[in-house]
């Protein structure tokens, strides 16, 4: 299964008009996913959102695990896992917050080793995902109805 859809990959990416290495579709994606987050952490109140090195770090006025993370970035390993994780811990503390790692498998193996053998709990292992081609846009059927919104407030109009 695997190796039909590098295939499949490898035929997307020769008909690409602009075909783009993996390894900078990966540094994209990358970007991308902490943008995402970034900004999905201003809905929640009082955000800090920082980037020291090669590490970004979001920091929420809630106190749980999974509305603070870091983010590694480097695109090679010159820091020690442990290394990476002292500095990391160290910015938390000062903010008496505990927090989440995200970790990406194509470059952050030797962090990711690390905390498992340091009996880090381990919450979940999504795939990344990208998209190659315009998603087709389909019809409204009908007695639907699409509704979008622009403020925070729209979305609270919205959810009522």
């Amino acid at each position: 299964m695997a190796e039909a859809v590098k295939n499949k990959l490898k035929k997307r990416k020769r008909d690409m008009p602009h075909p783009i290495s993996e390894s900078d579709l990966l540094k994209l994606a990358d970007l991308n996913l902490v943008e995402f987050w970034c900004e999905s952490s201003k809905w929640i109140p009082h955000p800090e959102i920082l980037q020291r090195e090669d590490t970004v770090f979001i920091n929420s006025a809630l106190d749980f695990p999974g509305c603070s993370f870091a983010f590694n970035l480097a695109l090679d390993a010159t820091e020690r896992p442990d290394a990476f994780l002292t500095r990391i811990k160290a910015f938390f503390a000062g903010r008496k917050r505990a927090f989440s790692l995200l970790l990406r498998g194509h470059s952050d193996k030797a962090i990711d080793q690390h905390c498992r053998d340091n009996d880090m709990f381990l919450v979940a292992d999504t795939p990344g995902m990208v998209l190659d081609e315009p998603v087709k846009e389909k019809a409204i059927p009908a007695g639907g109805s699409c509704a979008g919104w622009k403020t925070k407030g729209d979305c609270r109009t919205l959810s009522k």
